[in-house]
């Protein structure tokens, strides 16, 4: 059969996470991480980064290693000295949304997802149980009556006060231990997604601590920071647990790698020259979102033209489609309402997407400004700090006196290469 356009969408993923190990590329250096993390007991891993990185990709590869599927250590010719013995754990992979404000909402959610995997006839925190009840049966005619003791037992739920929910909890992780020893040989697992979202972490970290204490329950948590203080309020009563795993920016080998991978899905059908392949990642610099995006939106170029080949041409249109505007992508919108209808704005965003550091001081960007005909930029930043009456977050965050930086990084890539609507 010949290529189609859904074998072009399957070999790209810009805008989900990677679960198919197949899939996953890179990260050697974080993979060994996580088996290290596997053969501590007790340890708790804080997976942070930036936003766009893979973070999340990088979880759900350690859910699939914990349960035993070895697809992506084997495929990285992992030395099995490395491998921990017996991976068997069972996983919970729980990912944080609004609805979920405090660490006793986080634990409930987190407890009807155990209860739905071990226990499905159970409804969360509603503790069952068994109530013995008594009574007689009635039996014969209208000449002869006959009553027959009887009892018979009936299950009953009591749910769960909130503040109990916490031991209630540590006693449900106890009877999933119970009845899946066979199953959990290595322990229980807890992978918690999104945990920036968790507005109040207090008593999280003492939680973790205590539950962990005999080695049989790991937990993990992965969300958006520059370091474990900044993820973790409370971390210090289990500093010693914590196993920090960093997510930098990917490597230009590893997102080449992206590239070659999907040459292998499509079966070499549609191929990149060197230039062309080095282009896009060179221009995602280190965002594995790019190179998928420009990747794919390049491939499905040549599959419209009956080709078999993307050039740097074939790059070069797609890039322009980007700066225009025109390619289908979330941030676009984040642009738009980023600058509105202010050519002053946008000129504003750009030059804080154009500075290398993470970490932007304003005076240059203020004095460019000036020195380009706006009288007084600093009072455009309003709309990208804090925008008002939306509920949107903002571009741009403050860090220090006169230092910011872009909420999301990726947006940031995007906006260099997005280009001045107003001139367009």
């Amino acid at each position: 059969m010949g290529l189609r356009l859904e074998d072009i969408a399957k070999a790209f993923s810009p805008a989900k996470e990677i679960d198919d190990p197949k899939l996953f590329v890179g990260r050697y250096p974080e993979i060994m991480g996580i088996l290290e993390f596997l053969s501590k007991p007790g340890a708790f891993l804080v997976i942070f980064g930036p936003r766009g990185v893979g973070k999340s990709s990088v979880a759900l590869q350690l859910k699939r290693i914990a349960e035993g599927d070895l697809t992506l250590v084997n495929a990285m010719k992992i030395d099995e000295r490395y491998i921990p013995r017996n991976l068997n754990w069972c996983t919970v992979y729980y990912r944080i949304d609004s609805f979920v404000s405090t660490v006793e909402n986080l634990i409930s959610r987190i407890s009807d997802d155990f209860s739905s995997k071990f226990f499905p006839k159970e409804k969360g925190l509603n503790i069952k149980r068994r109530v013995v009840k008594k009574g007689y049966d009635m039996e014969g005619g209208l000449s002869l009556v006959r009553a027959s003791r009887h009892q018979s037992e009936e299950e009953v739920y009591e749910k769960v006060s909130e503040r109990d929910i916490i031991s209630k909890f540590r006693s449900l992780l106890s009877r999933v231990r119970a009845r899946t020893h066979s199953q959990c040989k290595s322990g229980i697992l807890i992978v918690i997604d999104e945990f920036d979202l968790l507005n109040d972490k207090r008593g999280f970290a003492s939680l973790v601590k205590a539950i962990s204490s005999e080695g049989f329950i790991k937990f993990v948590v992965v969300g958006i920071a520059a370091d474990v203080s900044e993820l973790m309020d409370d971390h210090g009563s289990i500093g010693r647990l914590i196993h920090p795993l960093k997510i930098p920016p990917m490597i230009e080998d590893d997102l080449y790698a992206i590239i070659k991978k999907a040459e292998y899905l499509v079966k070499r059908q549609i191929t990149y020259k060197e230039p062309a392949a080095r282009k896009i990642v060179h221009h995602s610099e280190g965002f594995p979102y790019f190179t998928h995006l420009l990747g794919m939106e390049s491939m499905k170029f040549v599959f419209d033209q009956r080709s078999k080949i993307v050039t740097v041409d074939v790059v070069d249109s797609i890039l322009r489609k980007l700066s225009e505007g025109n390619l289908p992508t979330l941030y676009e919108e984040m642009y738009n309402n980023a600058v509105k209808h202010s050519e002053q704005r946008e000129f504003l965003l750009i030059l804080f997407a154009e500075e290398p550091d993470e970490v932007i001081r304003t005076e240059k960007i203020y004095r460019i400004a000036k020195e380009s005909g706006i009288s007084n930029p600093s009072q455009l930043m309003q709309a990208l700090t804090a925008p008002l009456g939306t509920n949107r977050p903002p571009v741009l965050v403050k860090v220090r006196d006169r230092e910011y930086r872009f909420s999301d990084p990726v947006f940031k890539v995007y906006a260099k290469l997005r280009g001045f609507k107003f001139s367009n």
